[in-house]
């Protein structure tokens, strides 16, 4: 779970240079490889890791109020109006 939220941030600082740009969540989601974000391109090795971090954690990162809350798969979707 932490890991996934290691790579969240990593990610936000690398081509934003934010701790966690707004929207990120959204725009990591359903990211492929090759996908250009803010200032370079996602690798696919980088939207392998979230989906198997994600499944592996059964989960998703969203920044709330509070900063950073972890919602399960299940929550996410509803989250989403899936």
């Amino acid at each position: 779970m932490i890991g996934l939220l290691a790579l969240m941030r990593g990610i936000s600082e690398e081509y934003w240079a934010a701790g966690w740009i707004s929207g990120l969540e959204y725009v990591l989601w359903n990211v492929k490889g090759g996908t250009a974000l803010g200032q370079g391109e996602i690798t696919e090795r980088q939207a392998t890791l979230l989906k198997l971090l994600s499944e592996e954690a059964v989960g998703w990162w969203r920044y709330g109020a509070n900063g950073p809350e972890f919602l399960s798969t299940e929550e996410w979707k509803r989250h989403l109006g899936r």
